[in-house]
């Protein structure tokens, strides 16, 4: 490999660190992925796994997330709700208490509330028709028997 025809300006690292990071800060996060996916059912458990473009705050994801459980369209619980932190805040498992009802749907609704850890709101990427106000994002899973 023949050695580049010019010197590239000298660049410290604390500078080049700001500039990756806020490049970084300006896109904002989004839901990348849930577990487990469309036309699989929760476990009996009910764990339910969600995954962010980015690192997330924790204590404003837990004040802007909502579950609730809907059998035939009619609400059927509201859960106390567990949260697990992996893969460092970009990944969120969610465990209800009570587990959801048998033939149920868990509806996870995402406020506007949720910031990743540069203070950027959540956009939407999935929200579902009929969301009420203030929610960015909707995911819903279904429980088999």
């Amino acid at each position: 490999m023949e050695p580049l025809p010019f010197a590239p300006p000298e660049v410290s690292p604390a500078v080049m660190s700001r500039a990756l990071s806020t490049d970084k800060a300006a896109v904002p996060p989004r839901v990348s992925f849930a577990f487990p996916v469309a036309g699989q059912a929760l476990s009996p458990r009910g764990h339910m796994i969600v995954q962010f473009s980015k690192p997330m705050d924790p204590a404003r994801l837990e004040r802007g997330v909502m579950v609730h459980f809907e059998r035939d369209g009619l609400l059927a619980g509201l859960p106390s709700l567990k949260f697990d932190y992996r893969d460092c805040q970009r990944v969120l498992v969610i465990t209800p208490d009570p587990p959801p009802p048998p033939l149920s749907d868990v509806v996870v609704d995402f406020l506007d509330a949720v910031v990743d850890v540069d203070g950027r709101r959540l956009v939407a990427g999935t929200k579902q028709e009929g969301a009420p106000d203030g929610v960015v994002e909707r995911i819903r899973f279904q429980r088999g028997p």
